[in-house]
């Protein structure tokens, strides 16, 4: 499962990135493997998607790279 699969409101455990590039920004941006993300706001035609982290911080994502984050839905 990838993060644009959650629905709005739903958490999930950041588990892998298919793409180095993504897990260096998403690392940088504090949400490294093992994360606890909750989906905040999606948007409906592919645009930014908001998420959540565990410690209250609200990050924005283009859906191109959320594709490349897999999860595990709580």
């Amino acid at each position: 499962m990838v993060l644009t699969d959650l629905n709005v409101g739903e958490k999930a455990i950041i588990e892998d990135f298919n793409n180095p590039q993504v897990e260096l920004v998403m690392t940088d941006m504090g949400c490294p493997l093992g994360t606890t993300i909750e989906l905040y706001h999606k948007t409906l035609s592919n645009g930014p998607l908001s998420i959540k982290t565990a410690s209250g911080n609200l990050l924005a994502i283009r859906s191109k790279e959320a594709k490349n984050l897999i999860i595990r839905k709580q």
